[in-house]
């Protein structure tokens, strides 16, 4: 699709990444069912996610849209079946579900910085931790929105974090 970068070359950013933060929360977009895209195509892309550390994806199915350059190479390249489409985009969401999970249950036990947030879930108030990812703790506690504070996660519920405050 014309990038800019090979995908050695995002690897090695990653890589960088997490050489800096261990607990960096990686996401990306990704497209499925580009013009002329093989099954081989297809499983090299599915096994760079599957080995990365990009810990959650979104997945769109490709669709030309007008004025752009994929627009115009659809009548000369072929296009991938919309079922093929489906397929892989399911594929690709329940590989990008486990990795969440999975990466979501790395941090219970870690001591990390929230930024409390004006919103309440039962009887939890949600944070932002330091990599961008949610967590609730329980509204007991003496915290107001607007405060960064330390909190420890204990505890992994419904793909909800569950902190305490520290």
């Amino acid at each position: 699709m014309r990038r800019g970068y090979t995908s050695l070359e995002f690897e090695e950013k990653m890589a960088e990444i997490y050489r800096i933060n261990p607990m960096a929360f990686i996401g990306t977009d990704i497209i499925v069912g580009f013009l002329e895209e093989t099954n081989k195509d297809f499983a090299q892309t599915y096994q760079f996610l599957k080995n990365s550390p990009i810990c959650r994806f979104h997945v769109f199915r490709f669709s030309p849209r007008e004025h752009t350059a994929a627009f115009f190479m659809k009548k000369r390249l072929k296009n991938v079946s919309e079922s093929i489409k489906k397929k892989r985009a399911r594929a690709l969401l329940q590989l990008s579900q486990l990795k969440y999970k999975r990466f979501l249950g790395s941090l219970i036990g870690k001591k990390l910085t929230a930024l409390f947030l004006n919103v309440s879930y039962n009887n939890y108030r949600k944070a932002l931790l330091d990599n961008q990812i949610p967590v609730f703790i329980k509204k007991g506690n003496k915290h107001s929105s607007g405060v960064i504070k330390k909190v420890r996660i204990t505890n992994l519920k419904n793909e909800k974090l569950i902190g305490e405050l520290l």
